[in-house]
């Protein structure tokens, strides 16, 4: 059905509307928020959502005929307006879920008891968690060296170290009311110093989750346009980390060559002469990766139970496994990919809707973090959906999922032996 949509619509108002439909929707919704002064978690995800279908819309304004270096094949007018539209109907979904409100309210939320540790135990813990990131996350930095050496050189338990991290952060995210300013001033340095931390390490998706857990901790407490600013300077942010972890903050500098990746220039071989497209945060790859997905499926390469590789997931196997094997992969997978992919087109509309419900949830669980009454699980979770929300709509929900299910571990134990205070 999508397909046929996407045929209707390129016979209808052709090509270059498709293209430009991601930038006024984005602009309505951006419009929106800045009119009402609310910039939160919904946006964020929206933004994620969304961005990836704005590249062909860039790389044409640019004159570029490809969107990345890898599967030129594909990259068709069918192929980018069924991908287009695919992130659109995912976009419209989320927006219907997440900021038009239910009949009903979210009672629980608000009938949940704070869950704390004593004070002691949190700041012990959250020690832990600086060191672990500092030791064990790794041996380089985008400051001396650039991110390819970075890897060439990854700790082994690189990926586990960030996971333990998060789950530290996650349960701690809900304790800031029940400090006195002096310990709050410690959860606050925290946030700053992991913020670094993640940047040096060029760690972007972590980074993301830090930054809106630490706009929430002062949720309400100054005016509204603060977070305006401060939530516009994640792209930008994002951009940065792409560009200097290319060679590394200090080869650029040295070199006055950062500019030079912006050149949509082929310089991978002479054989082929016609530009990319590559944007440092990563959004093209995404797109394209949504491309390969369509491109795929239309063709029904997949069948049996590899038309639902979600039954796979249990087994370590996800859809990149399949992806692999038969394109070049670029890295990442899309949620709306995954939805398409394993429900079709129905699964865009309920997955999107009930992503932005959820997302809607977890936005109201945050705001808790500054109440010393209530806050729980509900909240934790939510931090959990923030630290893992870039990872979620562009790479995998599968990272969210075991941090979930360790996070409602860790408050089964606590309540389980009473370790609350």
């Amino acid at each position: 059905m999508l397909f046929s949509i996407s045929d209707f619509f390129l016979d209808l108002f052709g090509y270059e509307p498709i293209l430009i439909s991601p930038i006024i929707f984005l602009s309505f919704v951006l419009f929106i928020s800045l009119k009402r002064k609310i910039i939160d978690l919904r946006f964020i995800t929206f933004l994620f959502l969304v961005v990836p279908g704005c590249i062909p819309f860039f790389a044409s304004t640019l004159g570029v005929n490809n969107l990345t270096i890898m599967n030129w094949e594909i990259q068709t007018e069918q192929n980018i307006s069924t991908a287009i539209i695919l992130i659109n109907l995912l976009c419209i979904s989320f927006v219907f879920g997440s900021y038009i409100k239910p009949k009903y309210k979210l009672e629980n939320i608000y009938k949940q008891k704070k869950i704390t540790f004593p004070v002691k135990e949190t700041i012990i813990i959250l020690s832990i968690g600086l060191i672990l990131i500092s030791l064990f996350m790794e041996r380089g930095n985008i400051i001396t060296s650039n991110y390819v050496e970075m890897k060439s050189e990854a700790l082994p338990f690189s990926s586990t170290v960030n996971q333990i991290f998060n789950l530290i952060v996650a349960s701690c995210a809900t304790y800031i009311s029940s400090f006195s300013s002096s310990r709050k001033k410690f959860i606050y340095l925290f946030y700053i110093f992991s913020i670094i931390a993640f940047i040096i390490f060029a760690r972007r998706t972590t980074l993301i989750g830090l930054i809106i857990l630490f706009l929430y901790s002062f949720y309400e407490r100054r005016n509204r346009l603060f977070y305006i600013l401060l939530v516009l300077i994640l792209p930008i942010l994002l951009l940065f980390i792409g560009l200097s972890r290319t060679e590394g903050i200090s080869t650029c500098i040295a070199n006055n060559n950062c500019l030079e990746y912006l050149q949509f220039l082929d310089k991978f071989t002479n054989e082929r002469a016609l530009p990319f497209f590559s944007d440092p945060s990563g959004a093209s790859n995404i797109f394209v990766g949504i491309v390969g997905t369509v491109d795929l499926i239309s063709k029904n390469t997949f069948e049996g139970l590899q038309s639902m590789p979600i039954l796979f997931w249990a087994f370590g196997k996800y859809e990149s496994d399949f992806y692999r094997p038969l394109l070049q992969y670029n890295g990442g997978m899309y949620i709306g990919n995954i939805l398409f992919w394993n429900f079709g087109f129905l699964g865009l509309f309920f997955g999107g809707y009930y992503l932005g419900r959820l997302t809607r949830f977890f936005h109201f669980s945050l705001k808790n973090i500054q109440n010393i009454r209530i806050g729980g699980f509900s909240t934790i979770l939510g931090a959990c959906f923030a630290l893992q929300l870039s990872q979620i709509c562009w790479y995998h929900p599968i990272g969210f999922i075991k941090l979930f299910l360790a996070s409602y571990l860790i408050i089964a134990l606590i309540n389980f032996f009473d370790l609350r205070k």
